[in-house]
C-alpha cells in the first residue's frame, strides 16, 4: 500500500513540476528564432573551386582539433588527389578523440541539417553517402546555395573574402562586401622598398596598370583611392584580422615620424610596428569619416600553434577612445577573454559585440557568456555570424547558435529575469535588427 501511495505522489509532483506554461517557453523561443529572417554578420563564403569534395570539406574547424589530437596534416598531394577513402583512413583513427568538442558538434550538425544524418557519430557508410552528395551538390553550387539560404531563412550575409580582399565582386546577391584591410597595413613595408604597387587585384580595383609610391604621402593617397573604390562597389563594412600577424596595441604615431620611417630602406622591428600603427590609425579615422563600421578579430586564432595572446581585446581600448566617431564590432566573444569582451561592450558607446564563432569554439562558454552579456550589455549591441566557408557549414553554425540562445533565454524567462516577449525581442535584435542598424544596411526591417 505504501509503495502505491509513493508512486501516486511521484506522479503528482512530476505533474506539478512540469507546468505547461513553463514547458512551452523553450518551444516558443525556438520557434520564434526559426521564423526570423537572419542577417548573418560574418562569413567567408565563396564558390567551390576544387574538382572533388567529401564530407570532411565541411569540417574546417574540426580539422584543427584533429591536428591538435595528433593527426598528421593533409599533404598537398593528398589535398590535390582528394581521394574519399584516403581521407577516411587518415581521419577516422582520430575522430573518436574530438567527439566531445564543439567543433565536432558543429560538423555533425552540418551533416544532420543538410544531409539527414540521424546519428551523433559518423560511420564510414554515412561518410561515403554524404561525400557523394556533397560532391554532386558542389558541382552545381548555385541551386544548392539558394536552397540552403531559403531553408535556413538567411536574408543576407556579410562576406569577408580573406583570400582576395580587393575583389569587390560578390558571387551572390545576398552577399555583402566586407573589405579586409590587413594588407594595406602589412604590405607598406614592401611598398616602401619597391616604391610601387604590384598586386594585380589592387590594380584591377583601381583600374590602373601601375601605381608608383615615392613616399608616405603617396601611400596615404593610395589608401584614399582604395576607399573611394570600395565605396563605389557598395562595401558594407571593414574587417581587421591583424591579430593573426601581430598584437592589437596601436600607438598614436605622428605623421612626421611615420614619414621618416617609411623613407628608410631598412627598418627595425619597433619601427615597422610604428609604421603599421600609424596606418591603422589613419584607416580607422577614414572608416569613421565614411560611416563604415570596423569588425575586429579578437581572442582565439583559427588553426594550430598560433600566438593566441595577440588577440587580447583590452589592447584595443586606446584605439576605441582615440576614435569615438568610428564604430567597432569586436568578434568571437574574445574567447578566452570573454569577461573583457563583455566589459568593453558595456563601457564603450562606439563598440558593439558579436558572438560569431563562439558557440563553435565552446558551446559551454557561449552559454555562460551570453548570460553575462545579457546581464551587463544592452542587447541592441549584440550580433551573430557564422564564420564559415560554405552554406553546409553555416547550417551547423546557425543551429548551434539557436541552441545557445534558446537555452539561455528559456532559463532567464523561467527565472523571471525577463519576460517571454523580451526574449523574442532579443532574438529579433541579435539575429537581424542590430546588424541592419550597425552596418547601415539597405534592407527593410
Amino acid at each position: 500500500m505504501k509503495q502505491k501511495y509513493f508512486k501516486i505522489l511521484t506522479v503528482i509532483l512530476f505533474t506539478i513540476s512540469c507546468n505547461p506554461s513553463e514547458t512551452n517557453i523553450e518551444n516558443n523561443i525556438r520557434q520564434h528564432i526559426d521564423q526570423i529572417k537572419i542577417i548573418d554578420t560574418h562569413e567567408h563564403h565563396g564558390y567551390p573551386w576544387m574538382k572533388k569534395h567529401n564530407a570532411f570539406d565541411i569540417g574546417m574547424y574540426m580539422y584543427a582539433d584533429l591536428i591538435s589530437s595528433g593527426m598528421p596534416e593533409f599533404s598537398d598531394s593528398m589535398i590535390q588527389d582528394h581521394n574519399v577513402y584516403s581521407y577516411w583512413e587518415r581521419v577516422n583513427p582520430y575522430l573518436r578523440y574530438v567527439r566531445g568538442t564543439s567543433y565536432h558538434k558543429q560538423f555533425i550538425k552540418n551533416l544532420q541539417v543538410m544531409y539527414n544524418l540521424k546519428s551523433d557519430d559518423l560511420t564510414k557508410a554515412e561518410y561515403l553517402r554524404i561525400s557523394a552528395e556533397i560532391d554532386s551538390n558542389y558541382k552545381n553550387y548555385t541551386p544548392w546555395l539558394n536552397a540552403g539560404l531559403e531553408n535556413l531563412n538567411i536574408d543576407f550575409m556579410l562576406v569577408d573574402k580573406v583570400w582576395n580582399p580587393f575583389d569587390p565582386i560578390m558571387e551572390h546577391e545576398k552577399f555583402g562586401y566586407v573589405f579586409r584591410f590587413d594588407e594595406l597595413v602589412l604590405d607598406a613595408l614592401k611598398v616602401s622598398k619597391t616604391n610601387k604597387i604590384t598586386n594585380d587585384s589592387i590594380l584591377s580595383l583601381l583600374k590602373k596598370h601601375d601605381i608608383s609610391i615615392k613616399n608616405l604621402t603617396d601611400y596615404l593617397q593610395f589608401i584614399d583611392d582604395i576607399f573611394k573604390a570600395i565605396k563605389a562597389n557598395r562595401v558594407v563594412a571593414l574587417k581587421m584580422g591583424l591579430a593573426y600577424h601581430r598584437n592589437l596595441s596601436f600607438d598614436n604615431i605622428d605623421f612626421k615620424d611615420a614619414e621618416a620611417i617609411f623613407a628608410l630602406k631598412e627598418k627595425k622591428k619597433d619601427q615597422i610596428k610604428q609604421l603599421q600603427d600609424f596606418l591603422v590609425n589613419y584607416i580607422v579615422k577614414k572608416a569613421g569619416d565614411n560611416t563604415l563600421t570596423i569588425q575586429i578579430h579578437t581572442g582565439y586564432l583559427h588553426g594550430n600553434n598560433g600566438n593566441i595572446t595577440n588577440g587580447q581585446p583590452l589592447q584595443l581600448i586606446p584605439l576605441f577612445r582615440r576614435f569615438p566617431e568610428t564604430q567597432f564590432v569586436i568578434f568571437h566573444g574574445s574567447y578566452p577573454w570573454t569577461g573583457e569582451f563583455i566589459a568593453i561592450g558595456k563601457e564603450f558607446t562606439n563598440v558593439f559585440v558579436d558572438v560569431v564563432w563562439l558557440p563553435q569554439l565552446s558551446k559551454t562558454a557561449a552559454v555562460r557568456t551570453l548570460h553575462e552579456l545579457l546581464d551587463a550589455v544592452p542587447y541592441n549591441k549584440i550580433c551573430w555570424g557564422g564564420d564559415v566557408g560554405k552554406i553546409d557549414e553555416t547550417a551547423g553554425s546557425l543551429e548551434l547558435a539557436k541552441e545557445v540562445f534558446t537555452e539561455v533565454l528559456t532559463e532567464r524567462v523561467r527565472k523571471s529575469y525577463i519576460t517571454e516577449e523580451t526574449a523574442f525581442d532579443i532574438c529579433d535584435c541579435v539575429f537581424r535588427n542590430n546588424a541592419i542598424r550597425i552596418y547601415n544596411l539597405r534592407i527593410q526591417n
